[in-house]
C-alpha cells in the first residue's frame, strides 16, 4: 500500500465523516452509549463491500461508472440519477457549511455570513482541478479532524463517564438506520469510482479500506463524545457537558473537529456532484473535453452546489433536527442502490472475469435484507404499526430479498 493511494482515498473518509456523521453518532453516543458500535461496523463493511464494486467497474470497464450504467440499463437513467446526486449533495452542502459555522460558534459569537469565507476557501481548493491536489489537502484535514475526535472520545472514557449504554435490543431502528445513511452517502460511490482510474485493484481496495478503517475510528471517536450528554440537542448542549468533564479542551477539540468535519465534506460534495455529471454525460471522445476538470460544465455543476448549500446556510435554520432528518431518508434509499450495484458487479459483459465472486454475492443480499427490514419497521412504525408484527417485517424482507437475487443473478 504506498502513500500516495492512501492520500488519494482519504477523499472518501473526509466526504462521509462530515456534520451529518458528528450529529448523527453524537446523538447515537448520548441515546444508546458504545452499544451502537455494532450497527456502525456493519455499516462500514456494507459501505465497503458497496463501493468496492463500484471502484471495481470503473477499473475493468477503463470507463467512467455512468457510462457502465447507461450502457447496463440504458441512456434514459443518466437524468434521474444526476437529479437525485445532485439535490442530494445540495441538500448536504447546506449542512456541511453549517455544521462548520456551528464549530466555530463554539468559541465565540461568530456571524453567519461566516459561511461566505468558509465557502470562498472551498472554491479555491475546487478551483486547482486535480483530484490527487485535493486529496493531498483533505488528508491532512481528515487527520487533524481524527485527533480531535479521538482525543475528545477518550477523554470521555478517562473521565469515568458510563459508556455501555442498554442491550442491543434496546437500539432504537432510526437511529440504525441513521447511521447507515450517514455511513454510506450516494454521491460516494461515484467519488470512489472516480478516483479508481489508474490504479491497481489491489491499490484501490487498501486504499479503499484504509479510508473506511479511518473513518470508522473518528466516528467511534464521536460516538464515546456524544456519551458526555444524555440527550443530545445541538452542538453548544454537547460541548458544555465535554468542558465539565475535560475542561476547555474538550470544547476545542469538539469545535475544531466540526468545523474540519464540515469544511472537508463543503469540499467533497461539489467534487462529487461535478465527477457524477462526468460520468454520467461524457458519451464518448467528442464530448469527452466538456466534462474534464477544468471544464465549464464540471465547474458549473460544483459551482451551484457550492452557491446554494452557501445560500441555504445563510438562513436561521436549527441544524440538527435537519441532519438527523436527512441521515434517515438518506438510508430509507439505500436499498435501491445496493440492487443497482449489485446488478452492475454481476454483469459478465462489463466486467468479464470480474464479476462478483459469490461471498459479495452473499454479503450484498444480506444488507439489502438488513437494510429492508429496518426500513420496513421505520415505515410500519410511521404508519402506526408498533408492536407484534416483526414476522411480517421479516417475510416481507425476505420475500424482497428472494425477488432481487432471482432478478439480478437469474440471467448471470
Amino acid at each position: 500500500m504506498n502513500t500516495k493511494s492512501a492520500i488519494l482515498w482519504s477523499v472518501i473518509a473526509a466526504a462521509f465523516v462530515g456534520p451529518g456523521t458528528v450529529a448523527t453518532a453524537a446523538f447515537a453516543g448520548s441515546e444508546g452509549g458504545i452499544t451502537y458500535l455494532i450497527p456502525l461496523l456493519i455499516a462500514l463493511l456494507a459501505g465497503y463491500l458497496l463501493m468496492e464494486m463500484a471502484a471495481r467497474i470503473t477499473l475493468i470497464t477503463g470507463q467512467p461508472l455512468g457510462v457502465s450504467v447507461r450502457s447496463a440499463i440504458g441512456n434514459w437513467v443518466a437524468y434521474p440519477l444526476f437529479g437525485g446526486i445532485f439535490l442530494g449533495c445540495a441538500a448536504y452542502e447546506a449542512g456541511n457549511l453549517m455544521g462548520g459555522l456551528a464549530g466555530l460558534r463554539l468559541f465565540g459569537e461568530i456571524p453567519r455570513y461566516w459561511v461566505l469565507p468558509i465557502s470562498l476557501v472551498a472554491a479555491a481548493i475546487l478551483l486547482a482541478g486535480s483530484t490527487k491536489r485535493i486529496g493531498r489537502i483533505l488528508a491532512l484535514v481528515v487527520v487533524f479532524m481524527g485527533a480531535m475526535f479521538l482525543f475528545a472520545g477518550l477523554g470521555v472514557v478517562s473521565s469515568g463517564t458510563e459508556v455501555a449504554g442498554d442491550s442491543v435490543y434496546g437500539l432504537r431502528t432510526s437511529t440504525i438506520l441513521s447511521l447507515f445513511g450517514t455511513t454510506i452517502v450516494p454521491y460516494n460511490f461515484m467519488l470512489a469510482a472516480g478516483l479508481g482510474p489508474g490504479q491497481s485493484l489491489s491499490a484501490m481496495r487498501n486504499g479503499l479500506g484504509i479510508s473506511f478503517l479511518v473513518g470508522g475510528l473518528i466516528t467511534l471517536g464521536i460516538l464515546l463524545t456524544g456519551t458526555a450528554i444524555e440527550n443530545f440537542s445541538d452542538f453548544a448542549s454537547l460541548a458544555t457537558a465535554l468542558e465539565t468533564r475535560l475542561g476547555s479542551f474538550g470544547k476545542i477539540m469538539l469545535g475544531l473537529g466540526l468545523f474540519t468535519a464540515g469544511f472537508s465534506s463543503a469540499i467533497t460534495a461539489p467534487l462529487a456532484a461535478a465527477i457524477a455529471g462526468q460520468t454520467l454525460f461524457t458519451t464518448g471522445e467528442e464530448n469527452k473535453s466538456k466534462w474534464t476538470v477544468n471544464s465549464l460544465n464540471f465547474r458549473l455543476v460544483w459551482g451551484t452546489i457550492l452557491g446554494l448549500g452557501t445560500l441555504v446556510a445563510l438562513l436561521e435554520l436549527k441544524i440538527i433536527p435537519v441532519i438527523l432528518a436527512t441521515q434517515l431518508v438518506n438510508a430509507l434509499l439505500l436499498p435501491f442502490l445496493v440492487v443497482l450495484v449489485l446488478y452492475l458487479g454481476n454483469q459478465s459483459k462489463l466486467l468479464a472475469t470480474h464479476t462478483n465472486r459469490i461471498w459479495q454475492n452473499l454479503g450484498g443480499l444480506l444488507i439489502f435484507f438488513y437494510l429492508t427490514y429496518k426500513s420496513t419497521q421505520v415505515i410500519l412504525s410511521f404508519l402506526g404499526v408498533t408492536d407484534g408484527f416483526w414476522i411480517g417485517e421479516l417475510m416481507i424482507a425476505a420475500a424482497l430479498t428472494a425477488f432481487v437475487g432471482r432478478e439480478v443473478f437469474g440471467d448471470n
